[in-house]
C-alpha cells in the first residue's frame, strides 16, 4: 500500500492541545523484561525509543492510549511492571508472563482483523 506525502505528514503530524502546543505522536511497539524492570519499545515523532515502564507512564495519556491502540492489555502490563520492579516475581516468571501478554495481544489483533473481514463491503 502506497501512501502519499500528505497522508504521511498527516499521520506523523500529531495533534495540538488548546494552547496550540504540539503533542507527541506515540506508537507502542512492544515490551520486554530487562534485568530488573520492564522495558518499553515505542516510536515518538518518527524516532524509535526504549525506556523503563515508569518513564513511559510519565509521558501521559498519549502513551497509555498507544498501548491500548496496539491492543496490549494495559492494566496487566502495568501490574506486571510494578510487581517485577518490586522483586515480587522472578525474572523467568516475568518473561513467561510477558510472552503471554504478547500472545494475548496478537490474538486480539487477529480477532479484530477477522471481524473487519466479516463485515463485507457496502458496494457488493
Amino acid at each position: 500500500m502506497q501512501i502519499s506525502g500528505l497522508q504521511y505528514l498527516k499521520f506523523w503530524g500529531g495533534t495540538a492541545d488548546r494552547n496550540n502546543r504540539k503533542k507527541d505522536t506515540i506508537i507502542f511497539v512492544g515490551a520486554e523484561c530487562g534485568i530488573d524492570q520492564v522495558m518499553v519499545h515505542f516510536w515518538r515523532n518518527k524516532w524509535p525509543e526504549t525506556c523503563f515502564w515508569e518513564d513511559y507512564e510519565a509521558i501521559g495519556a498519549e502513551a497509555m492510549a498507544a498501548v491500548v491502540k496496539a491492543q496490549w492489555p494495559c492494566q496487566k502490563l502495568q501490574k506486571l511492571a510494578h510487581i517485577f520492579q518490586e522483586k515480587g516475581i522472578s525474572r523467568e516468571n516475568a518473561i513467561n508472563s510477558m510472552a503471554e501478554l504478547a500472545s494475548e495481544s496478537e490474538e486480539r489483533k487477529k480477532c479484530a482483523f477477522l471481524r473487519l473481514n466479516e463485515v463485507g463491503s457496502k458496494f457488493d
